[in-house]
């Protein structure tokens, strides 16, 4: 049998992950705007290689991906109320990126929600 190839992980540093995210906000408008945002996430790839971060976009697409799941993990666990803090460094500067969609901002929801 053929042994199956594993990619290696990729391994974000904390200045990279502050990189993208920082791009990623100055961006979010645009990734609201069409359903096809690859190529957003390639302009995003080679502005962080301009700042010395090399990444590929599907390792880029990948780790929005993963941060958004682990904010919303967070929030979960944080709760509506917001009782307790996230211990999550990057809990607040993802809040500030994804509090725009609506997916992500449940009192928007359930104002929208009234509306129907």
């Amino acid at each position: 049998m053929e042994k199956q190839k594993y990619k290696k992980r990729s391994c974000w540093s904390d200045r990279a992950e502050a990189l993208l995210i920082e791009l990623w906000q100055s961006k979010v408008s645009a990734f609201r705007g069409s359903k096809k945002n690859s190529h957003i996430v390639e302009e995003m790839a080679m502005e962080l290689q301009q700042q010395g971060v090399h990444f590929t976009a599907s390792e880029i697409k990948s780790k929005m991906h993963n941060l958004s799941q682990r904010y919303r993990k967070e929030k979960t666990a944080v709760g509506s109320t917001g009782g307790s803090p996230s211990q999550w460094p990057l809990y607040d500067k993802m809040r500030s990126v994804l509090l725009p969609y609506v997916s992500y901002n449940a009192e928007s929801l359930e104002k929208f929600s009234k509306f129907y």
